[in-house]
């Protein structure tokens, strides 16, 4: 288990890529969830497996899966164990120190992995920054209100890191965590 990366969770724009690029910057082997699926999505088993999982009559844009696992906990379902194998397979490598992934905690992967640090801050700073990257009010609000609470999350984190101030300050937490968990 020791060989395992440290995985980084939170919620939606609950600054999980900025502790992770952190981390990154100090010389840290990283990799996210996100990167992962994103490769996913260009492979032709994984279009199949979404068509066929989804009962589409042809190959699924991105748009169209994204609409339907909005509204529809099976549709979610279905594409969730499409992509979460391959994903971990790539993740739980142990030339990684820490990865990034946002469902760790919904997914029950988080006893793979040697630690669990959370990205946490409040509602309101995760719907602004919701709002920054484009997304409407009422888009922002449902991604939010679809998502386990950080306060499930913090049940099963080694770490917390408020990520709601300053980059110094989040920049100091994670050094005083390096120092307890993290590989030397």
């Amino acid at each position: 288990m020791d060989d395992f990366p440290i995985a980084i969770t939170g919620g939606a724009a609950s600054g999980k890529s900025t502790l992770l690029n952190m981390l990154r910057e100090q010389g840290y082997r990283t990799e996210d969830a996100d990167s992962v699926v994103r490769k996913l999505w260009h492979e032709p088993e994984t279009l199949k497996a979404l068509q066929k999982g989804l009962h589409l009559a042809g190959p699924p844009s991105k748009e169209e899966v994204f609409a339907r696992i909005a509204v529809d906990d099976r549709a979610r379902r279905a594409v969730n164990h499409i992509f979460h194998k391959p994903v971990l397979r790539v993740l739980l490598k142990p030339d990684l120190d820490f990865v990034e992934i946002p469902l760790l905690i919904e997914t029950c992967s988080h006893p793979y992995f040697r630690a669990v640090w959370l990205a946490d801050c409040p509602p309101e700073v995760q719907k602004c920054r919701l709002l920054a990257r484009g997304k409407s009010e009422s888009a922002a609000l449902a991604m939010l209100e679809m998502q386990l609470s950080n306060r499930v999350r913090r049940c099963f984190a080694d770490e917390i890191f408020d990520t709601g101030g300053p980059e110094s300050a989040l920049f100091l937490q994670i050094q005083a965590a390096i120092s307890r968990t993290a590989p030397h």
